[in-house]
């Protein structure tokens, strides 16, 4: 059932999907994704001494902060590593869901590449990782069937 009202940041999941399967991102503590629009300057002696812009080329970009776990079933730090290190491109869901996306609900998807894979081990603290991804493709809305 979809969602309705004001969505609760802790429902939003990075989902990674391969074929029919989506993997939530491991033990993620947060997630983002932003939309980035290039602008194109179209002033002219007409203009009125106002600057005016158009829409030009759009990219996108995705990241999530989590705790490492090792075993290699978590989609999170060892699989985040072993993506950026192969370079091939992944297929992201950003949506609402904690194990899989909730039917009915509006995803933002496409496929990126890892751009930087890091973690943090501080005394006696938990490990914690955080990953960023650059869009590979066009960003496009998708509601989960």
């Amino acid at each position: 059932m979809a969602t309705t009202g004001i969505l609760d940041g802790g429902k939003v999941t990075l989902f990674v999907k391969d074929g029919a399967n989506y993997t939530p991102i491991g033990y993620s503590t947060s997630c983002s994704l932003e939309l980035s629009v290039d602008t194109r300057e179209t002033s002219y002696k007409g203009s009125g001494g106002w600057n005016t812009k158009r829409s030009g080329n759009k990219s996108w970009t995705a990241s999530a902060d989590g705790l490492v776990a090792l075993d290699d079933s978590d989609n999170g730090y060892v699989y985040s590593m072993d993506a950026a290190m192969t370079g091939d491109p992944v297929t992201i869901y950003y949506v609402s869901g904690e194990s899989n996306p909730v039917t009915g609900d509006i995803a933002y998807t496409g496929d990126a590449v890892f751009t930087s894979v890091s973690s943090t081990a501080g005394d006696n603290e938990d490990v914690t990782y955080s990953i960023s991804l650059e869009g590979a493709s066009a960003l496009t809305k998708e509601t989960i069937a």
